[in-house]
C-alpha cells in the first residue's frame, strides 16, 4: 500500500511516494507534474545494468523522449570532472530549462545528478528515485546536493529540492548486505536522535527477513523524521544540525580510509564513539553508548573505531561544515531520543575527541626478547603509524653496528643512546622500539616521554629464555646467565619508568590489540581529567 508524505518549505513543497513495485508505474506518476516530453536520466552502471531498461520503458509508455546518462558508480563520481561531462550530455540533448531530469540510482547519483540539475542552465526541475537504503530515508530529503573536492566531502553544493521522490522498497532486494548496512547506520541515527520508541522498535528486529518485512514501515518513519527536523531548517542553520550526530567523527573516518568503510557504516562507529566520550565528560546520561552498541551488534555493524592517523580525522574536521567561524559544533546525545547541540573552539576538538584517538608516541620498553619490536611492528600496521627500531636508528646514524660499538666501550653506545633519545623526543605519532638497556639512564627516559606513552612489556624470564638467541646480541654473549642477572636488575625499573604495563604472553595481534587498547583508555582518562579542569 502506498505511503505518502509532503515536505512543505515557505518557497516549496514536494511529495514523497512510498510503495513496492512502482518502478512500472512511474512514467505515469512524472505525467502527473510534468507535462513537456524531454527527460534525462542520470544513474550509475550498477543501477541501470538492473533497473534501467524497465525504467525506460515505463517513461516510454507514458510518451516520454528519455536520454541516459550512466556514471560510474561509487564516490569518484561526484567531481567537476564527472559533472563537466554530464553538462555536456544534456547540452547535446538539447534539454532546456523547462525540461526534466530524474536522478536514479544511491546518494551518489542523488547528490550528483540533484546539483547538476541545480546549475545547469541556472536550474532545471528534477525527480529523485533512490535505489539505496541511504538514500531512501535521507539524502533524497532535504535538498541537499553536492560533489566532492580533493579536501573533503560535499565542499561544493547547493540546497534544490526535487519536484517529487519517489521510493521503491523493492529496489533494496538486489542490494549487497554492506549496503543494508551502510543505511542502517543513519536509520540507527534517526531514532538515537529523535524516537527512543522507534530505537526499541528495531531491537526486536532478529534478522534479515524482519527486517525486510518492516521495511516499508522503517523508510516511512525515518523520513517522516528528516521532514520535521529539515521543514523548520531548511539552509542547515540551526536545528538541522543534530541530523550530523556521528558524521564529526563519521566523515575522518571515512577519508582517513580512503572510503573503506560506507558512509552508513563510519557514521555508526562515530555515534558510538562519540557518545562513549560525551558519557566520560558526563554529558550524556550513562549506559547511553552501550545501547547503541547493543543496536549496532543486533545488526551486525561494527562500533569499534578503527586504528587510523589522527590527523586525517582532525584535518577533516578543518572543513566540516560544522566548523564555523573557529567553532565546531558537535552533535550529542542527552539520552536515547534526545539529542544537544555543543559548541566548542575548534582548537579544543581534540581536548574533547582525543581521548579516543592514538595521538602520542608509543614507546615500548623491556628485556631484550620481550618482542618489543615484533609487537611495535603489529601496532604499527594496525595504527598506519611509522616504527622507529632505536637499535637500527642509532646504527643508521652513527655508520656502525652496535658489536663495533660495544667491543671499543659499551658507553660509547650509551652515550649514543642517550642522543638519540633526546632526538626522536621531538618526533610525533611513531611506535619506537627501545633497545632493553634505555632504562640504565634515566634521562633517556625523560628525552622519550615527551609526546609518548611508555608501555613495559613484561614478557616472563622463562619465555625470554626460551625464545632468544643471544649469538647474536652483544650484550648477551656472556649467554642466559647474564640474561637472568639482567632481568633481576632492570625489573623494577621498567616498572617504575613506565605509563603502563602489559604482559606479552599471547598471540602477537591479540597483544597489540591489548596495548593499543590500554593506551587508548590512558589518553582518554588523561583527556578527561584536563577537561573537567
Amino acid at each position: 500500500m502506498m505511503k505518502t508524505l509532503t515536505v512543505e518549505f515557505k518557497t516549496k513543497k514536494y511529495d514523497v511516494i512510498i510503495e513496492k513495485d512502482f518502478i512500472e508505474k512511474i512514467g505515469n506518476e512524472v505525467a502527473k507534474i510534468y507535462k513537456n516530453t524531454k527527460i534525462s536520466v542520470i544513474t550509475d552502471e550498477n543501477v541501470f545494468d538492473i533497473y534501467g531498461e524497465k525504467l525506460k520503458t515505463s517513461l516510454l509508455k507514458s510518451g516520454f523522449d528519455v536520454d541516459i546518462i550512466v556514471v560510474k558508480p561509487g564516490e569518484d563520481s561526484k567531481s567537476f570532472t564527472v559533472l563537466e561531462s554530464i553538462y555536456k550530455k544534456l547540452l547535446s540533448f538539447n534539454l532546456t530549462r523547462g525540461d526534466m531530469i530524474i536522478a536514479f540510482g544511491g546518494g551518489v547519483v542523488g547528490d550528483l545528478g540533484g546539483f547538476a540539475a541545480s546549475t545547469y542552465l541556472r536550474g532545471v526541475d528534477y525527480i529523485h528515485v533512490p535505489t539505496t537504503l541511504l538514500a531512501q530515508i535521507d539524502s533524497s530529503i532535504g535538498g541537499k546536493v553536492g560533489i566532492n573536492l580533493d579536501e573533503g566531502k560535499n565542499l561544493a553544493g547547493s540546497f534544490y529540492h526535487p519536484k517529487k521522490v519517489i521510493i521503491d522498497p523493492n529496489f533494496l532486494n538486489t542490494l549487497d548486505d554492506k549496503y543494508i548496512k551502510d543505511g542502517l547506520g543513519e536509520v540507527i541515527k534517526y531514532s538515537c536522535i529523535y524516537d527512543e520508541n522507534f530505537f526499541n522498535q528495531l531491537l526486536e528486529i532478529k534478522n534479515k527477513n524482519q527486517l525486510f518485512e518492516n521495511m516499508e514501515d522503517i523508510i516511512y518513519t525515518c523520513c517522516s523524521i528528516k521532514k520535521e527536523i529539515v521543514e523548520k531548517d531548511e539552509r542547515d542553520r540551526g536545528s538541522r544540525m543534530v541530523l550530523n550526530f556521528g558524521h564529526t567523527f563519521g566523515h575522518g573516518i571515512e577519508r582517513s580510509t580512503n572510503y573503506k568503510y560506507t558512509h552508513g557504516e563510519a557514521v555508526a562507529i562515530g555515534m558510538y564513539n562519540i557518545t562513549k566520550r560525551s558519557e566520560e565528560l558526563e554529558l550524556t546520561e550513562p549506559g547511553t553508548s552501550e545501547k547503541i552498541k547493543a543496536i549496532l551488534n543486533n545488526f551486525n555493524i561494527e562500533h569499534k573505531l578503527p586504528n587510523i592517523v589522527v590527523e586525517g580525522i582532525l584535518s577533516s574536521m578543518k572543513y566540516d561544515k560544522k566548523n564555523i567561524s573557529g567553532f565546531i559544533n558537535l552533535i550529542l546525545l542527552k539520552k536515547i531520543g534526545e539529542v544537544t547541540i555543543k559548541k566548542i573552539k575548534s582548537e579544543e576538538v581534540y581536548s574533547f575527541l582525543g581521548g579516543n584517538l592514538v595521538k602520542k608516541n608509543i614507546v615500548l620498553i623491556g628485556m631484550p626478547g620481550c618482542g618489543k619490536t615484533t609487537l611495535g611492528g603489529e601496532i604499527s600496521r594496525k595504527l598506519n603509524k611509522n616504527l622507529i627500531d632505536m637499535d637500527i636508528y642509532i646504527e643508521e646514524n652513527e655508520k656502525r653496528t652496535i658489536k663495533e660499538m660495544f667491543a671499543e666501550n659499551e658507553n660509547i653506545f650509551r652515550d649514543a643512546e642517550t642522543k638519540y633519545s633526546e632526538k626522536l623526543s621531538k618526533k610525533y605519532s611513531h611506535i619506537i622500539a627501545t633497545g632493553g638497556g634505555i632504562v640504565k639512564r634515566k634521562e633517556n627516559i625523560s628525552h622519550l616521554r615527551n609526546n609518548s606513552v611508555i608501555v613495559f612489556l613484561n614478557r616472563p624470564l622463562e619465555n625470554i629464555l626460551s625464545d632468544i638467541d643471544t649469538e647474536t646480541r652483544p650484550l648477551l654473549a656472556e649467554g642466559k646467565e647474564l640474561l637472568k642477572k639482567l632481568y633481576n636488575e632492570r625489573i623494577n625499573l621498567y616498572k617504575e619508568y613506565c605509563d603502563l604495563e602489559v604482559k606479552n604472553i599471547g598471540d602477537i595481534p591479540d597483544v597489540a590489540d591489548e596495548i593499543i587498547e590500554v593506551v587508548l583508555d590512558h589518553e582518554r582518562e588523561l583527556s578527561r581529567s584536563q577537561m573537567m579542569a
